[in-house]
């Protein structure tokens, strides 16, 4: 069999059915004419994304709020970021996607800044030209601006006091 006739077989780590969408955060810098560019399906041989099974769409943007930025201390500005849904039955039919892997975050209570994930999940593909099929699939999810700007500032609030607290002792 030569190259151009294979087959690969999409490879599910987890309960992934047709039905399932997965999440993917994005900032609005990739945005061009109100249409999301390739780069926000971002190419490390894989891509990140949250299972809406253990998650809801206001829950994957605080937990940006909640991240540290690359590197660094300070966190990520979550309104600068925005949500797609793709649908799990749409990337299966999307030929160079090798994988689709359940790989929750663990909770560290210790570090603020990198968040507990239970719906992290990850999309593997080989091709950094798959990211164009992916726009095709993808649709934006509105979430709840003042909610998340309430529970972000809420929960920081909390990790400092509890920060502040473990210094004192």
């Amino acid at each position: 069999m030569d190259a151009e006739s294979e087959v690969t077989t999409l490879i599910l780590n987890g309960d992934f059915t047709n039905n399932c969408n997965l999440y993917r955060n994005y900032h609005k810098q990739f945005i061009r004419d109100g249409m999301v560019n390739a780069g926000a399906f971002a190419f490390e041989g894989g891509m990140s994304v949250d299972w809406d099974k253990y998650t809801s769409p206001d829950e994957c943007i605080i937990r940006v709020g909640l991240t540290y930025k690359t590197g660094k201390t300070d966190f990520k500005n979550h309104s600068d970021f925005e949500l797609l849904s793709l649908n799990v039955k749409d990337i299966k039919m999307i030929e160079g996607v090798s994988s689709i892997n359940f790989t929750p975050i663990p909770k560290n209570q210790e570090e603020i800044g990198k968040p507990y994930n239970v719906s992290h999940s990850d999309v593997w593909f080989v091709d950094p030209e798959l990211r164009l099929k992916f726009t095709y699939i993808a649709n934006k999810i509105e979430v709840n601006r003042e909610y998340i700007d309430k529970k972000v500032d809420e929960i920081k609030r909390r990790n400092e006091a509890i920060a502040s607290a473990k210094k004192i002792d």
